[in-house]
């Protein structure tokens, strides 16, 4: 059966909707990361006794396979993850001059020239220089999340990419959302689209997903 998105949702598809799916999909995937995470701290810890109390032997190294079977699904959740957030961030930049013809169209022009800048970075400090918010998190967003994982993970024709893409971690993926999604909730606070804080809205879009304040 071949059925298009459009059919499948019954409604048509907006900018926001597709930004939504995008940040949607990465927490999740974030959320999966992190309890397979655990799981993987209860692997190596079960093969770490295992192999004090010489049973690795007599198992074959079973608990090294499972560890090593863990960690591939736990770093396939994690590519997910900067694919699709960084995906979602440069849509919402793009789409500041729609949310702001809502609730503060004296903040449109200059956040239509954000978005018609050259160059993600470009375009992320304009719009948040537009409406008067911090730029702290995004350049830490940018610096080590886009730069220092997104781009080797999509352009491994560089030389020191697969370098980069081992010295990932979860710890720096989740604080790379994080700080995304600050960079994100201020962009739409500035748009007077919300008053929340950033600390607020990330509390909020954690819940019942994963801890909002692991590291």
């Amino acid at each position: 059966m071949d059925v298009t998105i459009k059919d499948m949702r019954n409604v048509s598809m907006d900018e926001f909707t597709v930004l939504r799916i995008h940040g949607v999909n990465a927490l999740e995937e974030l959320a999966f990361a992190y309890r397979e995470m655990q799981e993987y701290e209860r692997a190596v810890q079960k093969e770490d006794e295992e192999a004090k109390s010489g049973d690795w032997f007599m198992t074959a190294g079973a608990g090294n396979v499972r560890r090593r079977s863990i960690g591939e699904r736990v770093t396939g959740r994690l590519f997910s993850v900067i694919i699709s957030y960084q995906s979602s961030m440069e849509a919402i930049v793009m789409n500041a001059p729609v949310l702001a013809r809502q609730f503060n169209t004296a903040k449109v022009p200059q956040l239509q020239a954000a978005a018609d800048t050259g160059g993600f970075k470009n375009k992320w400090v304009r719009a948040l220089g537009a409406v008067g918010e911090d730029k702290a998190e995004f350049d830490r967003y940018h610096d080590d999340f886009y730069k220092g994982m997104r781009i080797p993970v999509t352009h491994l024709g560089e030389p020191s990419a697969l370098q980069a893409i081992e010295d990932i971690t979860f710890k720096r993926v989740y604080e790379g959302v994080r700080d995304g999604w600050y960079a994100h909730a201020r962009l739409v606070r500035g748009c007077g689209a919300s008053t929340d804080t950033p600390e607020d809205s990330w509390r909020t879009i954690c819940a019942q997903r994963l801890p909002h304040d692991l590291f």
